[in-house]
């Protein structure tokens, strides 16, 4: 099993070109591999995965000082973002990878978009 991530169009840009090696969460596992990405609207697919190295859980301040100008988001989203939260998550990452052909969620057995995140049988991706 592998994680599947639902990533904004913007920022999933952003890692490919290696801009961005850090994506934040509110709660992710510890884990490293290959981490698949759903684009949200307007591609509505999954377009690739990147290797996650290691996450980091954090306190929120923490989170900020250590992680956040390696994630390209700007200080006030990043404060709404967790506003109402204690700690956070940091996916450090390694390398991003286009899929040849985007991949339809039906086409894998799902119905909707995870609201964060989920696990999946990377092997229906694989084949």
């Amino acid at each position: 099993m592998e994680p599947l991530l639902s990533i904004r169009p913007k920022w999933i840009d952003l890692i490919a070109s290696g801009s961005k090696t850090v994506e934040l969460r509110k709660s992710f596992p510890d884990y490293s591999g290959r981490a698949w990405v759903y684009s949200c609207s307007p591609v509505k697919r999954i377009v690739g995965w990147m290797e996650v190295d290691h996450v980091e859980h954090l306190p929120v301040e923490d989170l900020w000082e250590r992680l956040g100008s390696f994630s390209c988001v700007p200080k006030d989203m990043f404060d709404n973002y967790y506003s109402k939260s204690q700690g956070g998550v940091g996916l450090v990452l390694n390398a991003w990878h286009w899929l040849p052909e985007p991949v339809e969620l039906k086409d894998i057995g799902l119905k909707a978009p995870p609201q964060s995140w989920r696990w999946i049988d990377e092997k229906i991706l694989l084949d």
